[in-house]
């Protein structure tokens, strides 16, 4: 008797598009959402111009629930992306503009319009002013202008410009940079009292710790003297878009012709990054990898002292050797793009035969672009002083190393062993500094390390031909060293996960604690929230990056710390997979300030976060004990507690320091964060970032008073046009940098600026 084996369909194994904690992340934003409710849209409506006026004793609710409906409309109309506003919306919304501006007949009590969230200011004759908003167009790219994305109006001399913004004077030095960056640089010296004659009050120019390479000690060095000097991680590496002409990453090369080719926003963008490097304490600006960008940042900062940090090619892949660095940060492309860069016009008579477009090995890639960036940096600073920290030195005898640097600096930092000086090894160490190296042993097989010794020297030979002498000998020296390299031959080791598996956890509802005179949020703004506001305004007409300036967030890769990555064919934010319950940084404090406009909400004060975590208990997440920001969820804790009062992430405050009104609007960072010390001095030691700056170690905790709720939220259609009204005025003449900041801060809190 025969068996008859039934046919099985071969049948794909499916694959769940979201993991637990993506499940649970939606099934809490279900409990959360209420549906629109049509029928009580037009109760409201009819209770407001009905025959009978509402009575006084109801209007304040009535303008609560209108405020409602407008936000929750607002965002309706840009969440789907494939449905967009019509002309009919659109008119509806310039009509509704308008009419917020006009001001309400005293004598008429009759009507209770909704109130604006937009302060309206008398004008000196008497009647009434109101910051004007922008209105979305279909056929006009986001902060532009007109149709097509080109700008119209305002356009003026730079002279005209640079005069506005800054004031009149002659710019210093001869450096290789365009009209446009010359001025910038001067006026922003001249503000800061750089320039003799101008009678402002004198802020320190940054000190540059500029790195042959990246892995030569820049982290170890930065966090050593952060105790004595405020950081800055390579401002114009990571802050400026791929996109921005200045920027060390753009794909393409920078042709130094002159003339004014920066846009508005380039430029303001630009003035405010580099005036938030001067600062009394002097600030420490860390770059590296800055290939030929190098002399644009050196004219930027004509005044600032410069720091060379040098490592042995030997040893700078073996850090990258042991991170698989090459390619998790994308070496190949960076090996690309600065190949085309070097056979460009600007710079191919003295490059182009050192970095040869002929896909070569990673060593013998890394060997170039090594010699190819130090002799850059060499040929820029031929001329200038300069400070070299050797990391073979510092390893040898790190604290004879960091005194002579102190010295150098004149900053005073803790002693070796005081507290908040050493904290656990972290679970993710790329970018850890709390581990101690007293010997140089380069983790590579021999053929490896000779090759990246061998096409380091064979660069530097080959640009005999083309570069002085001394600048190739500078180089040489600076890379020297790679003999004292004890090769070990690597191993398969284990590797440790990012951070620690754990189970799921739940991450409650946003709500509010009453912590003194304000209710804070339980949690901090979660990746997800985050990723929900930037899709919205995306959809509704305000992308995130805009000439080369990100506006909201800056985006990173995942490898460089980045969790929140705009995916074009989905027009959507998306959050790395795992990281969606994880606080949101890389956001600036435009970012910040949108998503608590758009929550009902406002950021704290400093003077609020002071008076909320005297007593507090000590961080849980900070000091590089975990090597990342972990979860909003704090152990321990439950839904009507705030978890991470301090620690996780530092976080932005809505009011900042009192200075120059001309100067670019600065505001408080507070608290502690994964990557810096969680001791109570540090903690409440004053810091502050300009508007559009943004670092992986702050993000956003919103708090709520009486005259923040739910009600006063804006949509997502309403930030966007507020924002893009801001862009488009930037070219109006006679507004200083502070000037322009305070009106985009007013924009989006509805507030004065602090200073």
């Amino acid at each position: 008797m025969s068996t008859v084996v039934a046919y099985e369909r071969p049948v794909e194994v499916w694959t769940p598009p979201l993991d637990a904690e993506g499940l649970m992340t939606i099934l809490e934003r279900f409990k959360e959402w209420t549906p629109l409710d049509v029928e009580k849209i037009f109760d409201d409506l009819d209770t407001a111009i009905g025959i009978q006026p509402p009575s006084a004793s109801t209007t304040a609710a009535l303008i609560e629930r209108l405020h409602s409906h407008l936000k929750q409309l607002s965002d309706i109309a840009v969440a789907d992306d494939r449905r967009q506003p019509t002309t009919q919306m659109d008119g509806l919304v310039k009509r509704g503009l308008s009419l917020r501006k006009e001001c309400l007949p005293a004598a008429d009590s009759r009507a209770a319009p909704p109130q604006s969230t937009a302060p309206v200011h008398q004008s000196p004759t008497g009647g009434c002013a109101a910051e004007t908003r922008g209105v979305h167009d279909p056929t006009r790219m986001p902060g532009r202008g007109v149709p097509g994305g080109h700008r119209l109006h305002h356009h003026r001399s730079l002279h005209q410009t640079s005069v506005a913004l800054y004031g009149n004077f002659e710019s210093p030095g001869d450096g290789m940079l365009t009209d446009d960056l010359k001025d910038i640089a001067a006026r922003v010296a001249a503000l800061h009292g750089q320039s003799e004659g101008e009678g402002l009050a004198f802020t320190a120019a940054p000190v540059l710790a500029l790195g042959t390479f990246e892995r030569v000690g820049s982290n170890w060095l930065s966090d050593s003297l952060r105790a004595g000097m405020p950081q800055h991680n390579e401002p114009f590496r990571q802050q400026l878009s791929r996109k921005h002409p200045t920027s060390p990453r753009s794909r393409g090369p920078l042709e130094l012709t002159g003339g004014a080719w920066l846009g508005d926003l380039e430029r303001h963008h630009l003035a405010c990054a580099l005036s938030d490097l001067y600062g009394d304490p002097r600030h420490l600006v860390k770059e590296t990898n800055l290939f030929f960008s190098t002399d644009t940042t050196l004219t930027l900062l004509p005044h600032s002292p410069v720091m060379v940090l040098t490592r042995a090619p030997v040893g700078i892949a073996s850090s990258f050797a042991r991170g698989r660095l090459w390619s998790r940060w994308g070496y190949g492309e960076r090996y690309a793009q600065v190949a085309v860069t070097a056979h460009s016009a600007r710079w191919r008579n003295e490059f182009e035969s050192l970095l040869p477009q002929d896909d070569p090995e990673e060593p013998i890639a890394l060997g170039r672009l090594i010699a190819v960036n130090a002799l850059l940096l060499a040929r820029a600073l031929d001329g200038r002083a300069h400070t070299v920290v050797s990391y073979e030195q510092h390893v040898k005898d790190p604290a004879g190393t960091l005194g002579r640097i102190a010295d150098v600096l004149e900053v005073h930092l803790p002693a070796p062993g005081q507290p908040g000086t050493t904290s656990p090894a972290a679970a993710d160490a790329t970018f850890a500094t709390n581990g101690n190296k007293n010997e140089l042993i380069a983790d590579l097989d021999r053929r490896t390390a000779e090759l990246v010794s061998e096409h380091a020297n064979a660069t530097l030979s080959r640009a005999a031909q083309t570069l002085d002498p001394t600048i190739i000998a500078t180089a040489a020296e600076w890379l020297d060293g790679d003999d004292l390299y004890e090769l070990c031959e690597p191993v398969a080791r284990f590797r440790r996960a990012a951070r620690p598996a754990a189970a799921v956890q739940k991450v409650p509802l946003p709500a509010y604690c009453p912590v003194n005179r304000v209710s804070w949020r339980n949690t901090l703004v979660t990746n997800g929230e985050m990723a929900d506001l930037l899709t919205m305004l995306h959809a509704a007409g305000l992308p995130n990056t805009q000439s080369g300036t990100n506006l909201l967030l800056c985006p990173m890769a995942h490898e460089r710390g980045g969790r929140l990555h705009f995916d074009p064919k989905q027009r959507r934010w998306l959050v790395s997979a795992g990281y969606e319950a994880h606080p949101a940084y890389w956001v600036t404090w435009v970012g910040a300030a949108a998503m608590a406009a758009w929550s009902g909400a406002r950021l704290p004060t400093r003077a609020e976060a002071l008076d909320a975590t005297v007593g507090a208990p000590p961080p849980h997440n900070c000091g590089y004990a975990v090597g990342d920001a972990s979860s909003v969820v704090e152990p321990g804790r439950g839904s009507g507690q705030v978890h991470h009062l301090v620690g996780n992430l530092q976080i932005w405050c809505h009011d900042g320091p009192a200075q120059n009104p001309a100067r670019a609007e600065q505001r408080f960072l507070f608290g502690a964060a994964w990557n810096t010390p969680g001791t109570r001095g540090a903690i409440e030691a004053e810091r502050s970032r300009y508007l559009l700056g943004s670092s992986r170690g702050v993000g956003v905790r919103l708090v709520r008073d009486p005259d923040t709720t739910q009600a006063t939220g804006l949509g997502a259609w309403e930030l966007a046009q507020r924002v893009n009204e801001w862009i488009d005025d930037l070219g109006v003449p006679d507004r200083s940098l502070g000037e322009q900041d305070r009106r985009l801060v007013t924009a989006l809190t509805a507030a004065a600026a602090s200073s």
